[in-house]
């Protein structure tokens, strides 16, 4: 058979002197504290800025909080003769989105079951972050024994809020009883009024059917006194309270859960709400663009019957060009062949105007007559040369035009 744990309760005093942050780690400029953590208990000390100059922060409080330690031979080759007792110590920074950990360790409080306050332990722990070690905890450790436990574990101070829900459970059981009682009370004074009214029909006094009753019910002339109204009344103020409480006690659960379906229904509404108007904004500008997109093609079908009704016309004036081109080169022909019947003709004058065989002055002036005829067919030649050029020329440029909007009218 195995042997029982030894339960012995310590109280700790845990002295925070200062901690001071390790090279290559970031000193927080915003208020800095300790938590100690055992289990569910905790304390921690007050808030303290870290000095940026020498990386440290100085506390100078102590905390205390109460473990239990377990010795049994298992233990025994321990240097404290008690199975490992583990606490936390966090570094809590305090900013301005809540309190957050920068650090924490662990440490085995049963080797400090042997430090009395008077003579504390000083040790320097060491504060990480995973692997990486943030900054270095001066604390000073010392304890005192409170009390040895049971050795099966039940600790009457442990027990004390179980206690209490005992008594409140036992006082709630004493209502349902005594209600009981009232109500059995309650039927038998029923009864009893029933006997009265019976036996006064059958012409027996009430005081003899009260004495009978009490008798055969065993319940006091006092109580025999009182009405069912009364009773009603005395169990109504002594039911009322426990049943109020119960009814709250099962409301709140029951409240909580409509203030949260509430709460739900209120986020769905507002993004409903939220949907709906983007929904709109959505639409409208959907709306919007569409019409942009409607009036623009509206202007580039304008545009585009523009420039056809453009090419339309250039087509014709290229036409006309091309026809007056054709006229001038015609009349450009007509010139040189007259030019050259005209020089025929000077030379015909010529071989028949030979020496003696006219004046000098017809000759001469039959020669002006030539010339100035032939100056003219020059004139006019030229002429209709320069109109053909100016018409080849603006019938080219009106090609290039019309190739140029064909090509822009092709891409559209």
């Amino acid at each position: 058979m195995a042997t029982a744990k030894r339960k012995l309760k310590y109280q700790y005093f845990v002295t925070v002197h200062g901690l001071t942050f390790l090279p290559g780690g970031t000193c927080p400029s915003s208020n800095l504290s300790v938590l100690w953590t055992r289990g569910s208990k905790t304390a921690i000390t007050q808030e303290a800025a870290a000095d940026a100059q020498s990386r440290s922060a100085i506390f100078g409080q102590t905390l205390t909080l109460i473990c239990t330690l377990f010795r049994s031979p298992s233990a025994a080759s321990s240097s404290s003769g008690f199975s490992e007792k583990l606490c936390g110590f966090a570094l809590i920074r305090h900013g301005s989105r809540g309190a957050q950990t920068l650090a924490k360790c662990k440490v085995d409080m049963a080797p400090f079951a042997s430090a009395p306050p008077s003579a504390p332990l000083r040790r320097t722990l060491t504060l990480s972050k995973g692997s990486a070690a943030i900054a270095k905890l001066d604390v000073s450790i010392s304890s005192r024994l409170q009390k040895e436990l049971p050795r099966d574990g039940n600790d009457p101070s442990d027990r004390s809020d179980a206690s209490s829900l005992s008594s409140c459970g036992s006082s709630l059981l004493d209502d349902v009883a005594y209600a009981d009682d009232l109500d059995g009370e309650l039927s038998e004074r029923s009864g009893e009024r029933a006997g009265e009214r019976r036996s006064s029909r059958d012409g027996v006094s009430l005081g003899a059917s009260r004495g009978a009753a009490a008798a055969d019910g065993g319940v006091s002339a006092s109580l025999a006194s009182l009405t069912a109204g009364d009773l009603e009344r005395a169990a109504a103020c002594r039911i009322s309270p426990q049943r109020s409480a119960l009814r709250a006690e099962a409301a709140e659960p029951s409240r909580a859960t409509v203030y949260s379906l509430d709460a739900q229904v209120s986020q769905l509404q507002a993004q409903l709400e939220a949907a709906q108007t983007l929904a709109r904004k959505t639409h409208a500008r959907f709306e919007g663009e569409r019409r942009e997109w409607g009036g623009e093609r509206a202007q580039l079908r304008e545009e585009a019957a523009g420039l056809r009704q453009q090419l339309i016309a250039a087509d014709a004036a290229s036409r006309q060009h091309a026809h007056e081109s054709r006229q001038a080169a015609a009349q450009l022909g007509e010139a040189r062949a007259e030019v050259a019947r005209l020089r025929r003709e000077k030379k015909e004058l010529g071989s028949q105007l030979g020496p003696g065989g006219a004046d000098a002055d017809d000759r001469l002036a039959m020669q002006q007559d030539l010339q100035g005829k032939l100056d003219r067919s020059e004139q006019h030649r030229e002429e209709n040369a320069r109109k053909l050029a100016k018409a080849r020329k603006h019938q080219q440029s009106l090609l290039q035009q019309s190739e140029a909007e064909i090509e822009l009218l092709s891409q559209r």
